[in-house]
Formats: structure tokens, C-alpha cells, sequence
């Protein structure tokens, strides 16, 4: 599943995602746990399978199954107003969403071969739990200017509850970067009063500094072709013992 939506992207497909759980044959809820919770991280996140297999949706295994689930979910939506900003950047660019993790460093070799994990737009890494019990050693982009890419997780959300399952994928924020992100809601357009209710996630690089950016729109429509819409850069820069945005 990561190969083909890296490839499709590469070739001038960005909108891509496999059946979430797999479109042909059937898997345990472990397998479709741990799918669900890198799968919803792809572009194009769908929960999909053929006549004739068992249910997929994410209450058809277990109570245990179904919070993973709920929680890579609410993870995708916390993520939206970055996600939605890749897409912008990638209709106006050409670039794709989903890239291979040899893009965070194309000289490191061992980045080659890493097929469990992959860039979501250029500051956010995800490593992927792609098969059941056991987890694989992933190779990581190495630090750069002596800062590692960061592990992060949404703890501070949810009392804990995304830090500690083992089944969603691990998380690493690109030094230099800021993502921005907002609360849960049900639907893109469930909570109008909560547009503007983002957060920042900040990690400085060497020199004390990050960047990022957040495209807004109405959500609907075509005005954005007419300019009707708003591109945001954040900086953030270290002053003594705080951080300015």
C-alpha cells in the first residue's frame, strides 16, 4: 500500500490510498488495526473490501479495534488544516502529498529501502506498523545540523490514550518545521465556530528557528480560483528560555 500511493504520487497521482483493510481476502483485527492507522494518513483515506469478504468497518472486530481506529481517525482530523494545505500546495506545484522517506535525505543510502514508511508533505514523517505482533526497526532520516527529527503524539489531547496504542503509527516532525493542527470535529464542516481553533506544533532546528504554513479556504466552492482564499506563514524563533510565534 505505501509503494503504490508513493508511486502514484510520483507519476502525477497525488489523490491516492488503498482500500483501508485490504479491498480482496480478510485479516484479524490486529492487521486492519494497524492498517486503519497509518491507512487514514494516506491522501485518499477509505475503508473499502469485495462482496463476499467479512465486514470492515471499524466496529466489526473488536472494542479494543474500534478505539485504534477512532483514534487514527481523530488523528487525521487533527491533522486536517495541514493535509489540506499539502493538497494546495500540491495543485498549484505539482508536488505529491505522500513521498518516499529517501526525500527527507536522497544522500543516505538506507533510506532507499524503507518501504514501512513515507513523508506526509515534507515536515511530517510517518513509520508505519504495517504487520501483525511484531514491529520492524525502521531506519530514520538522520538529524540534521545535529537535531534529530522529533517523536511526537497527540498525549496532551486525549489523557494519553494515542501515546499508548501500539497499533498507530510513530509519528517524527521534521526539524526547522511547524504543523498546524485543530481539534476533532465529526465532518470537515461539523463546527464552523472551531475554524479558527488551530494549534502549533513546533520543532525549532539548529539555529532556533521553524516554518510553516497553513492555506485556508471556504471549504467549498470555487472562489479559491478567484483568490478567495488566505496563505499563512507562521515563524517561530527561540528567545532565551521562550519561543516566539
Amino acid at each position: 500500500s505505501i509503494p503504490m500511493t508513493i508511486n502514484l504520487g510520483l507519476s502525477g497521482q497525488p489523490f491516492a490510498g488503498p482500500d483501508i483493510g485490504g479491498f480482496a481476502y480478510n485479516g484479524d483485527g490486529e492487521l486492519f488495526a494497524r492498517w486503519m492507522g497509518f491507512g487514514t494518513l494516506f491522501p485518499f483515506a477509505r475503508g473499502h473490501t469485495a462482496k463476499g469478504n467479512i465486514d470492515k468497518e471499524p466496529w466489526s472486530f473488536t472494542p479494543e479495534v474500534e478505539a485504534t481506529c477512532r483514534r487514527a481517525l481523530e488523528r487525521r482530523y487533527r491533522l486536517l488544516p495541514y493535509i489540506y494545505t499539502l493538497f494546495h500546495e500540491s495543485a498549484t506545484h505539482g508536488t505529491p502529498i505522500a513521498m518516499p522517506t529517501f526525500f527527507a535525505d536522497p544522500s543516505d543510502l538506507a533510506l532507499r529501502s524503507e518501504d514501512d514508511s513515507f513523508l506526509l508533505g515534507d515536515s511530517l514523517l510517518v513509520v508505519a506498523k504495517a504487520t501483525p505482533e511484531a514491529d520492524r526497526v525502521s531506519v530514520l532520516p538522520k538529524p540534521i545540523d545535529g537535531v534529530a527529527w522529533a517523536k511526537f503524539d497527540f498525549e496532551s489531547f486525549d489523557g494519553g490514550r494515542d501515546s499508548k496504542d501500539s497499533d498507530l503509527p510513530d509519528l517524527y516532525i521534521k526539524p526547522g518545521s511547524i504543523i498546524v493542527t485543530a481539534p476533532v470535529t465529526q465532518y470537515f464542516g461539523d463546527r464552523p465556530d472551531q475554524r479558527d481553533e488551530i494549534t502549533l506544533l513546533v520543532h525549532l532546528d539548529a539555529n532556533g528557528e521553524a516554518t510553516g504554513t497553513l492555506y485556508e479556504d471556504a471549504g467549498d466552492g470555487m472562489e479559491y480560483m478567484l483568490g478567495e482564499y488566505l496563505l499563512t506563514t507562521f515563524k517561530a524563533t527561540r528567545d532565551g528560555n521562550k519561543v516566539q510565534v
